[in-house]
């Protein structure tokens, strides 16, 4: 089982590397991976990864890493093997939420690629879960509040939150009607002061949703 924890491991660094375009040598490598868990199965050509580097289908990568955000556990292509026994607990523990945090950074740099190459709004418009995603989003940031250990997935949290609310209207809309102030708000009161990344993820992401607010007050009284 620590081969499969290890393969797992290595297989979603390589993700981290494969979506970061400030320092991929392979930009076409970049883009797919990066649409590959955005879209899944819609991914252009719905090859497979094997030809860039990985073994694993498109729509086994879209879903391990929502499966991560959302749940911090595997599911699909990278699924662990059944448990062992309760002596393992510790360790599995340990190598899921090393995932999760992994997977948080796989999902910014996506976003962050599609963003820099003028992509994401089309694909953020298509086939993406947003409704989805961003109760996933807020349920990470909501943690905070509770354990401030969390503060840094909080942050790529807030951080994609961001990158979604400024392209997509619906999510905004979405994420205002849910009480997404209030809970940036309160992550912000329990950890954003001491971690820098995390308070200023949240300013601005409060910034652009508050945005929408005022949109939908304007309406109301017009």
């Amino acid at each position: 089982k620590k081969d499969r924890m290890d393969a797992n491991k290595l297989g979603m660094e390589s993700l981290c590397l494969f979506t970061d375009g400030s320092s991929s040598t392979r930009p076409h490598t970049a883009l797919y991976a990066a649409r590959a868990v955005l879209l899944g199965p819609a991914a252009a050509d719905e090859g497979r990864l094997a030809e860039k580097g990985c073994d694993v289908a498109s729509g086994d990568i879209h879903e391990a890493i929502f499966s991560l955000v959302a749940h911090e556990k595997m599911s699909m292509g990278f699924a662990a093997d059944d448990e062992d026994g309760d002596d393992e607990e510790f360790a599995d523990s340990f190598h899921q939420t090393l995932l999760h945090n992994l997977a948080l950074k796989v999902l910014v740099n996506s976003l962050e690629l599609l963003q820099k190459l003028g992509r994401l709004d089309d694909i953020l418009c298509s086939s993406f879960c947003q409704e989805d995603s961003v109760v996933a989003l807020l349920s990470e940031i909501e943690k905070v509040s509770e354990n401030v250990s969390k503060s840094h997935d909080a942050a790529l949290a807030t951080r994609a939150l961001f990158l979604i609310f400024q392209v997509c209207k619906d999510s905004r809309m979405f994420a205002h009607a849910h009480g997404a102030v209030n809970v940036l708000e309160q992550a912000m009161h329990a950890g954003g002061k001491m971690h820098v990344m995390l308070g200023c993820e949240i300013e601005r992401t409060i910034d652009i949703v508050m945005v929408e607010s005022k949109v939908q007050s304007t309406k109301g009284f017009s």
